[in-house]
């Protein structure tokens, strides 16, 4: 189902995800692997708290659910973008990780610089279940 979907929308698999169990200290996070650099992705502790708050209008940060992220991507060190829940036109759910660039000072010396503490193009994550939680080689496309 997918693969069909995908081969619809001409969407390019660019990566994988790799679920990483740390049993030690209970830290559970994702690795996503890509031919030439990787991201870590960490889940959002209080998405459940954030989404209460934004339905009731409470929330001083995210003004509508939809810009609760799930989860936070770093990229060589750095947050880099965020993945939003969504709904497909089929009623599936995915992860939408927006693009980003970094115009911080600190960060940016050359061009280069800007493009390696950023994404440059918008994401997405399929391979979820329904509560949004990415399985196990779930592939990244652009």
């Amino acid at each position: 189902m997918i693969k069909q979907y995908i081969n619809d929308s001409g969407l390019n698999r660019a990566g994988m995800c790799r679920v990483i169990k740390n049993e030690e200290e209970g830290k559970d996070y994702i690795l996503g692997v890509f031919p030439r650099t990787k991201w870590v992705i960490f889940k959002n502790k209080t998405y459940y708290d954030d989404v209460e708050t934004a339905e009731s209008g409470e929330n001083e940060y995210y003004k509508h659910v939809s810009f609760v992220p799930k989860y936070v991507i770093h990229k060589n060190g750095k947050k880099v973008s965020m993945a939003l829940p969504r709904l497909d036109v089929r009623g599936k759910p995915f992860l939408f990780i927006p693009k980003g660039i970094t115009n911080k000072p600190a960060l940016v010396r050359t061009k280069r610089d800007k493009y390696k503490f950023a994404l440059t193009k918008p994401y997405y994550i399929f391979n979820i279940d329904e509560e949004y939680n990415i399985n196990e080689n779930a592939d990244i496309f652009f």
